[in-house]
């Protein structure tokens, strides 16, 4: 596109145009100055940048920034090369640099190898925690079977003891050795009864009636009881002893018959912290005894 440049003949403002204007009457905003177009040069010219006003005369205030004359900058200066010029090769390059750069310094050959520091292995982590959880297991092991026998006489240790031991021996299939039945019973003396009964072919027979308890928290079966004798002091054991198993109760008219028929041996287990009525018959009293003492055996299998 071309443009048209109109410059005020008064104060010689100067204004642009996108188009050719032809035989037009003009304005001017700086000093109100009509005039016409036909006093101007009213050929075309293209875009260029425009010449710049006397550096007495100053711009109008209220021109438009796009009527404003735009700075020229100074062309540029080009280097034309000289004729038969060649460019540098790579190599007259390298050389050319090689002749300006210093030599590299020279290092004298030595035939001793340069020592390297020593490496040290890294040293494992120190783990604690196991050997300390170690210890105290130890520890309370040995204090453990050092008072074992303050241990088993709770009723919850000897419970454990017996169940361990019979899951062991029915998974190996052996017998199970006697267990201490000491604490592990109580016989309740408030219980007792002792009564001479007559036979029909008129002898006499003791029978002693009680209660035995079941103290652990495990189902057991009932223990062998032991009959013991003494003198009148009650300080001198007779050395006769007698050991019965508990029977179901017998009925009166056994107990009456001449032999005495003893019942079935009872092996119910007794319920845990549960109670048994137990009866004795005894056909054979030692002459000196004035007292007797009912207990259970030391030994017996669960």
């Amino acid at each position: 596109m071309h443009a048209m440049i109109v410059t005020c003949p008064t104060c010689a403002a100067r204004y642009r145009f996108s188009a050719v204007i032809r035989n037009a009457v003009l304005v001017c905003h700086h000093c109100g100055t009509e005039f016409d177009l036909s006093d101007q040069d009213s050929s075309a010219k293209k875009n260029d940048a425009p010449q710049r006003p006397h550096a007495n005369q100053s711009l109008p205030f209220d021109r438009k920034p796009e009527q404003v004359d735009a700075t020229v900058s100074p062309p540029k200066k080009v280097i034309t090369p000289k004729k038969n010029a060649t460019l540098p090769t790579p190599k007259e390059k390298v050389e050319a640099k090689a002749k300006t750069s210093p030599p590299p310094p020279i290092i004298p050959a030595t035939s001793v190898e340069p020592e390297l520091p020593e490496i040290l292995p890294l040293r494992k982590k120190a783990r604690i925690w196991p050997w300390a959880i170690f210890v105290l297991l130890l520890i309370g092991a040995v204090g453990i079977w050092n008072n074992q026998s303050l241990w088993r006489q709770h009723a919850w240790v000897r419970a454990a003891e017996i169940e361990a031991q019979q899951l062991w021996h029915q998974w190996t299939g052996s017998t199970m050795r006697d267990v201490q039945t000491d604490g592990l019973w109580e016989i309740k003396h408030a219980s007792m009864h002792i009564e001479w009964i007559e036979r029909l072919d008129g002898s006499k027979v003791l029978v002693i009636s009680g209660t035995l308890k079941n103290m652990l928290p495990i189902r057991m079966p009932p223990p062998t009881l032991r009959v013991g004798y003494t003198d009148e002091s009650g300080a001198n054991p007779l050395p006769v002893d007698l050991t019965l198993a508990m029977t179901e109760p017998p009925a009166m008219l056994t107990i009456q018959r001449t032999p005495f028929i003893s019942p079935p041996v009872d092996t119910t287990p007794i319920r845990a912290q549960g109670q048994r009525d137990f009866l004795l018959v005894l056909e054979a009293v030692p002459e000196h005894a004035a007292h007797l003492v009912v207990t259970t055996q030391k030994k017996s299998q669960p």
